[in-house]
C-alpha cells in the first residue's frame, strides 16, 4: 500500500493546489487527513499479516512480544507510507518521483538484509 501512495499523491495534487489558492485547506492539512484516513485500513491489514508472520516464523507465543513485534512493524510502516507521501508531494513528476522512492526502498531493503546477516552472526 506505501508504494502507490506515490501515485495517490500525484493524482490528489490538482485538487490540492486548487484549494491552496483559494485559501480553503492547507497541504498540510490534506496530508493529515489522508493519513488519517487511512489508519483503520493499516492496523487492519497489519493485524492480519503480522498474526501470519508471527506465529507461523516460529517465534515465541508470548503477548507482550507478539505486541512488540506488532508494534514495530506498524511504526516502520508508517514511517514508510509517510516518506513516500513525502516523495510524491514534493517531487514535481511521477517519473522522478518513482525512480527516487524505488531506489531508495531497494536501498533499505539491501542495507535491511546487510545488518540481518551481520546479526545472526553473532
Amino acid at each position: 500500500m506505501a508504494f502507490a501512495d506515490v501515485q495517490t499523491a500525484f493524482q490528489g495534487r490538482p485538487v490540492m493546489a486548487k484549494h491552496k489558492a483559494y485559501s480553503m485547506y492547507r497541504p498540510a492539512a490534506v496530508y493529515l487527513a489522508q493519513t488519517l484516513a487511512d489508519m483503520p485500513i493499516l492496523i487492519v491489514q497489519l493485524i492480519i499479516l503480522d498474526v501470519i508472520v508471527y506465529f507461523l516464523s516460529g517465534l515465541q507465543p508470548n503477548a507482550g512480544k507478539f505486541f512488540t513485534f506488532l508494534l514495530f512493524s506498524f511504526v516502520l510502516t508508517g514511517s514508510i507510507t509517510a516518506f513516500f507521501r513525502a516523495v510524491g508531494y514534493a517531487v514535481g513528476n511521477y517519473n522522478d518521483a518513482t525512480k527516487i522512492t524505488g531506489g531508495v526502498f531497494t536501498a533499505f531493503v539491501v542495507v535491511s538484509n546487510l545488518n540481518h546477516h551481520a546479526l545472526t552472526r553473532l
